[in-house]
């Protein structure tokens, strides 16, 4: 049985590196539930619900996409780019502590790179949710494919 997933819910999902929340996925509605741990009392029903999903096979936690997957996404866009100066300087930023505050940086200053970056980054994002979903073995449709979402990565 097939279910139907709102493909942004669940990229938002492995974005999300937040200790305070986790993500659920419902696999009999397709629902992406936020559970927001630090917005609830150990004793209220809410936290009980969401201490009920982490052993309910009906859910499946979205665990998120680790940095060091991200950081590969850099350094791929990076060996990518047909300019040779932009490739050199983003290469040299993704290298040490804060390679991805660097690497932001280096992109605000070219806003085509900055608009491929955030293309790039979707069609890796949405991939990783495609391979998620196979490993877990559940069978789906992701609806609604988001377009470029440059309003969810700003540039710091």
């Amino acid at each position: 049985m097939s279910i139907r997933i709102d493909a942004e819910d669940l990229l938002i999902a492995l974005e999300i590196h937040d200790p305070e929340t986790d993500h659920y996925l419902d696999l009999q509605t397709g629902e992406v539930i936020l559970a927001a741990w630090s917005a609830f009392d150990r004793d209220e029903p809410e936290y009980a619900g969401f201490e009920a999903m982490r052993e309910d096979p009906r859910y499946r936690l979205v665990e998120p996409v680790t940095s060091g997957e991200e950081w590969r996404w850099m350094r791929d866009f990076a060996e990518d780019s047909d300019d040779p100066r932009l490739k050199e300087r983003l290469l040299d930023a993704i290298h040490g502590s804060g390679a991805f505050g660097r690497f932001k940086r280096v992109l605000s200053s070219t806003p085509e790179a900055r608009d491929a970056w955030f293309r790039f980054r979707e069609e890796r994002l949405l991939e990783h949710a495609r391979d998620w979903l196979r490993y877990e073995g559940i069978e789906a449709e992701l609806a609604d494919l988001p377009a470029r979402r440059p309003d969810l990565h700003p540039v710091e």
